[in-house]
């Protein structure tokens, strides 16, 4: 069997798998049929594909040079996407892939890994779609999708794991819990889509500009003409927010966001290690705001300090108890100079977080012992 010869540009070719790998299921019972990414090699370009069931991810590859016959290559996405990445990728590095049908070989300089093909005749069929003429061109939209993904859930189908695409917001809510923040205006019919975009926020995070547009049953998203997502839309019910967005509060504070990174960081440092299960206590009152974190063992622990505008947290202490996770991720995405916190004295069981453009999260309290 005559050989099929690739030769990419290394940092092109590493930019693609990781975008294929964030779409690829890396484990349970899809594998076998959603696993892996297809790479189809043609006379002159290379296609890639990627899916999880619900996100369907194709990117157009210009290769260098291509030798040999067509070629369909299924190839299993972590231990591909991990050497790939691992390669230098400067300017004229190139990394060559050739496919016998039953593996393919990498080789850079004096790197060469032979990886085993998966079966290709079991994975989906589906091929990207003509940019259509009525497509709406959005600025900005994978960063606003970006925003509010981390409060949608990567584990679960369906519901959870989509965004809400209202008339004027994007929504996402879990039990880890809910934010929004308007976009600009886009044509839904019926005036509101739940489509399963949280996949690829992270891939549409840095492209500023895309194009959108719907059929019945997907909301395609092209942020380039080489690269396009086709996103189910769902029928199921998008779990209640309204209740949390309805809330009201008793008490704010104006954070400042430079000062909130450099407190976040220092956060991470001791509980990102923990598995799950880590927490952080907010203690404010008495003019102050205090952020207190320990690992599980008690070999580390953190208390940090925030300067508030004189007048605030001018009350008696109260302290909440919050998933370390959920409030990094709220306040890390939440975007401006300056952030609103508002808080109940009593208590409560939510705190919200309010940002620029509109922008808003609400975040559950979890109950002290």
């Amino acid at each position: 069997m005559t050989p099929t010869t690739v030769v990419f540009e290394t940092a092109s070719l590493a930019d693609a798998f990781r975008r294929a790998q964030r779409v690829a299921p890396a484990r349970g019972g899809a594998l076998t049929q959603l696993g892996g990414f297809m790479m189809e090699v043609g006379s002159e370009r290379v296609l890639l594909r990627a899916t999880d069931g619900d996100v369907f991810l194709s990117q157009f590859l210009d290769p260098h040079s291509i030798t040999g016959p067509q070629a369909a290559w299924r190839i299993p996405s972590q231990v591909a996407t991990k050497l790939v990445t691992s390669l230098p990728g400067g300017q004229g590095q190139e990394v060559t892939v050739t496919g016998d049908g039953s593996s393919v070989i990498l080789t850079q300089g004096r790197m060469t890994a032979t990886v085993g093909l998966m079966d290709h005749t079991l994975y989906p069929a589906f091929r990207p779609e003509p940019i259509p003429e009525a497509a709406q061109r959005v600025d900005g939209f994978g960063t606003l999708l970006d925003r509010i993904a981390w409060a949608a859930s990567r584990k679960e189908a369906m519901a959870n794991s989509s965004i809400l695409v209202t008339e004027q917001h994007l929504v996402a809510a879990t039990q880890n819990g809910v934010a929004m923040i308007p976009h600009p205006e886009l044509s839904l019919p019926g005036g509101q889509s739940l489509v399963s975009l949280a996949t690829v926020s992270t891939i549409l995070a840095h492209m500023p500009d895309v194009a959108l547009w719907l059929d019945d049953n997907a909301m395609y998203v092209a942020p380039s003409p080489n690269v396009q997502a086709r996103c189910r839309l769902w029928a199921e019910q998008f779990p209640t927010y309204t209740k949390a967005t309805s809330r009201e509060f008793g008490a704010s504070v104006l954070l400042q966001g430079e000062e909130i990174g450099a407190i976040l960081t220092r956060l991470r440092a001791v509980v990102e290690r923990e598995k799950e299960g880590s927490h952080v206590w907010l203690t404010l009152g008495d003019g102050q705001m205090t952020f207190q974190a320990a690992d599980s063992d008690g070999t580390a622990a953190v208390t940090d300090e925030m300067e508030l505008v004189t007048g605030m947290a001018a009350h008696q202490r109260v302290t909440f108890r919050v998933a370390a996770d959920v409030l990094s991720s709220a306040l890390g995405k939440t975007p401006g100079e300056q952030l609103v916190m508002r808080y109940d004295l009593a208590g409560g069981q939510m705190l919200r977080i309010d940002g620029q453009g509109g922008y808003s999260c609400w975040i559950p309290l979890i109950r002290q012992k």
